[in-house]
């Protein structure tokens, strides 16, 4: 059985933020009913949120998901996404490897957010970060072969708590991305790389994302990131694309 997994944590200091959660969980719920997956939502956090982001707390996805019928593929998902009625199955595409889409949507982010770490934390970067492989956590495709990928991330994370916390108020360039980036290519991890249609970030950046909706011409993934505006104008969003797709 394939899971989609989307957590949809709310934020202790911004109610706003999860507001439009709703519209992406039931874009999903629709998607899994027509494409013959189990969709999971995690809502409450694992532990304190001021001790570990809720962005981690998707990692504890092969603990939390233990108990259901065999699992045999995750996909993470953000819940700042609404999925197209028609998107492809992507569970088909992964060829059991861990499957991402490239972030390509602002470099200048990307490479200070690597560069942060690589100074953070000189003693354990050892090998020469590929800028071009960089992906976005917003959609993972995992099976239970990766699951000492996302131990890996929590332990480095509880060993290095504090000091990852004050990199992420010093630079404010990622939370649980960049961590993850660098940790993927650090181990030699072979990743499967599928197109842009099956997340669709950085809409705004890309001139896009458009109030007729033309965007949605691509049957895929729309992830309503990088928006101007806030949460407030991202909730917009989710709640508009939803309605334009379903009604």
């Amino acid at each position: 059985m394939n899971y989609v997994f989307i957590t949809a944590i709310e934020s202790p200091t911004n109610a706003d933020r999860s507001y439009g959660y709703k519209y992406s969980i039931e874009s999903w719920k629709r998607w899994c009913g027509a494409n013959g997956a189990e969709l999971r939502v995690l809502d409450s956090p694992v532990c304190d949120v001021n001790s570990l982001k809720p962005n981690y707390h998707r990692y504890y996805c092969f603990d939390l998901l233990v108990d259901e019928p065999e699992v045999e593929q995750i996909c993470l998902v953000d819940a700042d996404t609404i999925v197209h009625p028609d998107c492809p199955n992507f569970f088909d595409l992964t060829q059991g490897q861990f499957t991402v889409v490239k972030e390509d949507g602002d470099f200048d982010w990307i490479i200070r957010s690597i560069e942060n770490l690589q100074y953070e934390f000189p003693e354990n970067f050892k090998k020469s970060f590929k800028i071009w492989d960089y992906f976005n956590s917003g959609m993972i495709i995992t099976n239970k072969t990766h699951k000492w990928v996302f131990d890996l991330l929590l332990e480095f994370y509880w060993n290095n708590a504090d000091k990852i916390q004050s990199c992420q108020k010093k630079y404010g360039t990622g939370t649980d991305q960049p961590l993850l980036n660098w940790l993927v290519q650090e181990n030699d991890i072979k990743v499967n790389f599928i197109p842009y249609q099956f997340n669709m970030t950085s809409l705004q950046r890309k001139n896009i994302l458009d109030t007729r909706f033309w965007f949605t011409g691509i049957h895929g993934i729309y992830h309503f990131n990088a928006i101007n505006g806030g949460p407030i104008i991202v909730n917009q969003w989710l709640k508009n694309t939803f309605e334009y797709l379903y009604g």
